[in-house]
């Protein structure tokens, strides 16, 4: 992957955890890419309302709607925005339910520079 930023690639990271907006902030300008943070589902679902982004991460745990909610609402608006989850739930239910989401990839957390790196590979660089 090169260092060069990519014409408008534009990235938003749902998670309400300062620690984890942070990592994932970091791992993403290694690249040159700026993330957008949205901190709840409200502020998230207003941020798609009005940017278009290319990729989503999204955490599950959000403190005032769960990222199933968010997810649902973002495709209810008819917005298919490719989504990857970053959640510490490991579970197949879990794992299906985002899949009958539409979510295009499941990252059990932490994000890795590894993991990051192939995320933005297989969904921007293609």
């Amino acid at each position: 992957m090169t260092n060069q930023k990519l014409p408008a690639t534009n990235i938003l990271v749902v998670d309400d955890e300062e620690i984890a907006q942070i990592a994932v902030g970091t791992m993403l300008e290694r690249w040159n890419f700026h993330a957008d943070i949205a901190c709840t589902g409200r502020e998230a679902l207003e941020m798609v309302s009005k940017q278009n982004y290319n990729l989503i991460f999204m955490d599950l745990g959000i403190s005032d709607m769960n990222g199933f909610q968010i997810i649902r609402e973002i495709r209810n608006k008819g917005i298919h925005i490719p989504i990857v989850i970053l959640t510490g739930y490991s579970q197949d239910s879990v794992k299906k339910h985002a899949a009958d989401l539409g979510v295009i990839d499941y990252i059990v957390k932490p994000l890795t520079l590894e993991h990051c790196k192939r995320i933005i590979e297989k969904y921007i660089c293609k």
